[in-house]
């Protein structure tokens, strides 16, 4: 398990924050009330530091909400583009992919159709942001395939399209705890933004605190 202190303090907040978040929102916690732990930041085990760059596309299992941690080994490889990479709080966000052209899994997305080949995907995919995971740089959930952690990379024009989204996801967002507080456990709506910022305000504030 990687130790906070490898981190910057900044960064393990944030990552405590999102735990604290998951175990108090209702959508965070099983019909049961038991606890979920699938997109926490400590749900996987940890290995090596990856070596990921934003425009890798690998193989991650991707995790339900409903899971447990010793679950994931379970779960279907799946594509996925890396988004951002920070060494500063020791992660990375990975976007979910899909071939599927239901409206289920939709906002701010990333078509490849062309590309496919260069981006190392067997037919055409998507890659939606809005439905993003931040992870240690040290996840074991990322797959190899035929020896290789990564199977592809956007081409350059796709890349200039996941720097407009990550532009406009921090201009929605406009606070970069916030951001990533929820992407810690899982941003799967944009339309979340508004519920965690007062779940976080109220985690935040001296009342809390000191109970």
């Amino acid at each position: 398990m990687t130790n906070s202190s490898t981190f910057s303090t900044r960064g393990a907040i944030w990552r405590e924050r999102a735990v604290q978040l998951a175990n108090v929102m209702p959508k965070y916690r099983s019909a049961g009330g038991k606890k979920l732990h699938a997109r926490t930041p400590e749900a996987a085990p940890q290995g090596p530091a990856l070596a990921l760059s934003p425009g890798d596309v690998v193989s991650f299992r991707f995790p339900f909400l409903d899971m447990k941690p010793h679950q994931d080994g379970v779960q279907r490889n799946r594509p996925a583009l890396v988004v951002e990479c920070d060494d500063a709080t020791d992660s990375l966000v990975v976007a979910y992919g899909t071939s599927r052209k239901t409206r289920a899994n939709v906002g701010y997305e990333i078509f490849v159709s062309k590309d496919q080949e260069v981006c190392g995907l067997t037919k055409p995919t998507r890659f939606v942001l809005a439905r993003r995971l931040r992870v240690s740089l040290h996840d074991t959930r990322f797959v190899s395939l035929n020896g290789n952690l990564v199977s592809g990379r956007l081409p350059i024009e796709l890349m200039d399209r996941l720097s407009q989204l990550r532009g406009k996801l921090m201009t929605f967002y406009g606070d970069e705890e916030l951001r990533h507080v929820h992407e810690w456990i899982g941003a799967n709506c944009c339309e979340d933004r508004d519920r965690i910022a007062k779940a976080l305000q109220t985690l935040c504030s001296p009342q809390h605190a000191a109970a």
